[in-house]
């Protein structure tokens, strides 16, 4: 899969954001429910699938507010949506990474869910938001996992009411 801001690709149009690539023909079905209708800027590999976030709505059929579970299936796409997972933001989703079972969130949003989480928030494998004290007080545009420790990088000077400014873990 591929994801980013493009409209083109393969020797012809690609009006979607996230392409599979292992159709051999690198054609751009219009009748796949994986592909988005705007920027992807996140994307994360997992062992049930493919999490991305970015500024999309939603694909052909499927409302998605900037984030998606993409989960194996058969040819001929080998990708869709999957239809348990619908967290939502409000705003452009910039980062995001595992911790565990979870799934933290970063960007521009003021709410998932609905609810207010500036910034930096987690949901759990549902999609239900988990209700901590994330939040930043300003743009989180990177996160890393590395072993058990969380990176998250942006224009911010405090997370979770502790002054750091731009790197926290």
């Amino acid at each position: 899969l591929i994801g980013g801001d493009f409209d083109a690709g393969g020797g012809g149009p690609a009006p979607n954001y996230l392409v599979n690539t292992l159709n051999s023909d690198v054609s751009f079905p219009t009748d796949a429910d994986a592909y988005v209708n705007d920027k992807v800027r996140a994307g994360l590999f997992t062992a049930g699938g493919f999490l991305v976030g970015g500024e999309f709505c939603g694909t052909q059929w499927t409302p998605r507010q900037r984030l998606a579970h993409i989960i194996p299936t058969v040819a001929p796409y080998y990708f869709m949506l999957d239809p348990a997972w619908t967290p939502t933001a409000d705003a452009k989703v910039l980062a995001i990474e595992t911790y565990g079972t979870n799934v933290i969130i970063g960007g521009w949003f003021l709410n998932i869910n609905g609810t207010p989480k500036q910034y930096l928030s987690a949901v759990d494998d549902t999609g239900a938001l988990i209700y901590s004290n994330m939040d930043c007080d300003d743009i989180v545009t990177v996160m890393k996992k590395y072993n058990d420790l969380l990176f998250v990088g942006g224009n911010f000077s405090s997370v979770e009411g502790n002054s750091l400014t731009r790197l926290a873990k």
